[in-house]
């Protein structure tokens, strides 16, 4: 976005050629001087990378640490194994590229220097996973501290500097924004797109050309690119070219800089994911994640099996229901997402005066009254009420869905606190000099709670993982050969500590008798709140009594208070709090490991 795009064209040459300018309608009641205004942005963007960048390599080298980590890093190898379909659309294949063309990058540099062994990316996947995880985490700070940068671009030139500055802090140190950047997951791609297509629509709305349209629809590619519900900013940006059309008809309603931004939009999407619909595999899935995530549109009975997605099978269910533990997506009621987007991704994502402050934004980001936000705020608005209106319809529901709205929302609540300062400056003078210092002191308010449990779940990643302990204890204190049952595992195998080198997980069923038959020594447990971590008691109760403590590694050790007061999202397993950090010290379930003792039966 040039800067003459970006604000509101100078009405003199001398004003434009000021040292210190403010764009927006705030105007100089929000003014910061050059050299104020580059020490804050660079101490934002300073903490919004250490705060990334802390602990990047948490977890590891336990691949499931975060869902869904494991399937995106087995799909970054197909491209560099000279295979353009993935096969598997569950993803765009645009991320999948990125992550190759990444990956393959940074390990061609590490292997130059001698960081890592093999030859290539897949030797390197093969032989150390861990390594290639780190490399692709290594991307997600990058784009989040850059999603912060690209805000504050935002904020300053719409609004004015103390703005943007504020909603990079609230970015900066927000709980889902800083999670999300420390793990292969497409969200935080999806807010840095949503940013670049929101400035494209700036521009559109200010001088609607076929040029910027075409620019724009690119924008709108690159975040369905990056993630499939990217395409709720295409709305936003067609309004935006309606705003810039020069037509005063019906006309208006049709800008030639809308048609080209969606001409754009279909070709750049199709060139970079050019197999997701070609295949029949493809075109199974789809129907699947339609069904699952908009049944509403679906009456009638599924009839075929799920493919290329996990789904328990009876009697899974059957456990998991017995014991409470299974997330009920069916019997939600249909609108549940917009009071858990709201009531707790948000609340407890962001902070209750983020939640509170939001919809009086949005309110404000579509009352303009003609003012130059205008061509920010109001395809801003639309786009995020689009946005959430999407995943909150859906009975998937998991807080990260809404990390990608996290600038968005800043800056539109921000863009409002600053537009109170500038009123409050006008009608008591005395206010004025202090009106930039009052807005930065509000966006700390503002983005203060979230940022506490940014540093709560930083320090809880920073320790070692329970499951980890356990695979280092069982490869210190067992012999090679070692027979080991793992029981706790009712459906994902994410809180399953993975076998050392030389130890074999039993596949017996867990009775004694099945125990004996397979030569089991050892008996590892996991439990956790999470239904991903569930002993069964009518499996477990039989065969306590042949069982030795070994040792146990708790993550709530040393907790301030109790496991009880955690919150934690449930469909979500992920064994870190949404809340209550200080009751936890580290990350995954109660691991217990015992010594079976067949020859005491």
């Amino acid at each position: 976005m040039s800067e003459a795009d970006a604000g509101p064209p100078a009405p003199t040459s001398a004003h434009a050629s000021a040292p210190t300018t403010d764009a927006g309608a705030t105007g100089n009641a929000l003014a910061l001087s050059d050299r104020s205004y580059r020490v804050f942005v660079f101490a934002i963007l300073a903490l919004a990378a250490a705060l990334r960048l802390w602990a990047i390599d948490f977890g590891l080298p336990h691949p499931r640490s975060r869902p869904d980590e494991l399937v995106v890093v087995d799909l970054s190898a197909i491209p560099l194994d000279g295979k353009a379909d993935i096969g598997w659309p569950v993803y765009p294949h645009t991320y999948i590229y990125m992550l190759a063309a990444w990956g393959g990058a940074l390990t061609s540099v590490a292997q130059a220097m001698d960081w890592v062994e093999g030859d290539s990316y897949r030797d390197l996947l093969e032989t150390n996973r861990a390594q290639v995880y780190l490399i692709l985490r290594l991307l997600s700070p990058l784009l989040g501290t850059l999603a912060v940068w690209l805000a504050i671009r935002i904020g300053s030139r719409v609004f004015s500097r103390p703005v943007g500055l504020g909603a990079g802090w609230i970015i900066a140190t927000n709980f889902l924004h800083t999670r999300g950047s420390h793990t292969i997951k497409p969200d935080v791609v999806l807010s840095v797109a949503l940013l670049v297509a929101l400035a494209c629509a700036v521009a559109l709305a200010r001088n609607a050309t076929v040029k910027r349209g075409l620019i724009a629809g690119a924008a709108i590619a690159l975040a369905i690119g990056a993630k499939y519900p990217g395409v709720m900013v295409a709305p936003a940006i067609y309004l935006a070219a309606i705003m810039g059309s020069s037509s005063k008809s019906w006309k208006a309603l049709f800008p030639r800089a809308g048609l080209a931004a969606a001409a754009a939009t279909v070709v750049v999407f199709f060139a970079t994911n050019p197999f997701v619909f070609l295949s029949e595999p493809s075109v199974a899935v789809w129907q699947d994640l339609a069904r699952a995530n908009l049944p509403m549109l679906f009456d009638e009975e599924q009839d075929h099996e799920p493919t290329g997605l996990i789904a328990p099978n009876d009697e899974q269910l059957e456990r998991l229901a017995r014991l409470g533990n299974l997330p009920d997506y069916a019997d939600k009621p249909r609108w549940s997402g917009f009071t858990f987007h709201a009531g707790f991704s948000l609340r407890h994502g962001c902070g209750l005066l983020f939640l509170v402050l939001t919809p009086f934004a949005l309110a404000w980001a579509l009352a303009p009254r003609g003012q130059p936000r205008a061509a920010f705020s109001v395809p801003a608005a639309v786009c995020a009420i689009g946005y959430f209106a999407l995943f909150s319809i859906s009975p998937a529901q998991m807080s990260r869905y809404m990390t990608p709205l996290v600038p968005v929302f800043a800056l539109l609540i921000m863009g409002m606190l600053g537009t109170i300062a500038v009123v409050a400056a006008s009608r008591w003078p005395a206010i004025k000099p202090h009106a930039p210092l009052l807005v930065l002191i509000a966006a700390f308010i503002v983005g203060s709670p979230s940022a506490a449990r940014t540093l709560g779940h930083n320090r809880i990643i920073a320790a070692e993982d329970t499951r980890n302990l356990a695979t280092q204890w069982l490869a210190e204190n067992t012999d090679r050969g070692a027979r080991i049952k793992v029981l706790g595992t009712l459906f994902l195998p994410y809180g399953r500590p993975e076998m050392p080198e030389g130890r074999w997980g039993s596949l017996a069923p867990p009775t004694l008798e099945g125990l004996v038959e397979d030569r089991v020594g050892y008996v590892v447990t996991h439990e956790h709140y999470l239904f991903s971590s569930t002993i069964d008691p009518k499996e477990f109760d039989p065969l306590e009594r042949q069982l030795e403590l070994l040792v146990e590694f708790d993550p709530y050790e040393g907790g301030a208070g109790r496991p009880e007061d955690i919150l934690y999202e449930t469909a979500d397993a992920y064994y870190v709090p949404t809340a209550g950090f200080e009751n936890q010290t580290r990350p995954g379930p109660l691991v217990r490991i015992y010594r079976f003792d067949a020859g005491a039966l």
